[in-house]
């Protein structure tokens, strides 16, 4: 199977975020990524998308497109928005009490193979994340 890709875009609204995970959760599984493994990309990219919601669009309207990639043994994430800057420093540390919607980017960074954060100069953020099959 050859390299293959999807976008979607998103309403900034808490009440898309199940629509997201499912299709993390379908893209994960098709592409041959165990179920627990699966689970965890899910959870980055609900807290990725989460953040944005909360953080970026500061719960005003937007929207947030996720670029998914498949190819040479990984699944590539790129979430794309238009609020506010992130400032990833000082953003390491995972939390005492682990609940969704607070882990922020220690979990993203704990799951993930491959985090990068960027601004573009037209002013969106870029949040790409990878995870390579066979690794936990």
């Amino acid at each position: 199977m050859g390299p293959s890709s999807l976008t979607v875009i998103f309403p900034a609204e808490a009440r898309w975020l199940a629509a997201i995970r499912a299709l993390v959760e379908q893209s994960c599984l098709l592409t041959g990524f165990a179920e627990e493994v699966t689970y965890r990309v899910k959870l980055a990219v609900d807290e990725a998308c989460t953040n944005i919601i909360r953080h970026s669009y500061s719960s005003r309207s937007g929207t947030i497109t996720l670029d998914v990639e498949v190819g040479n043994g990984a699944m590539t994430f790129t979430l794309r928005d238009r609020g506010k800057p992130f400032s990833p420093e000082g953003q390491s540390d995972l939390p005492r009490e682990l609940k969704p919607g607070g882990l922020g980017m220690p979990l993203i960074q704990q799951v993930m193979d491959e985090v990068e954060y960027s601004r573009t100069p037209g002013g969106e953020n870029l949040l790409r994340m990878v995870k390579r099959l066979g690794r936990n």
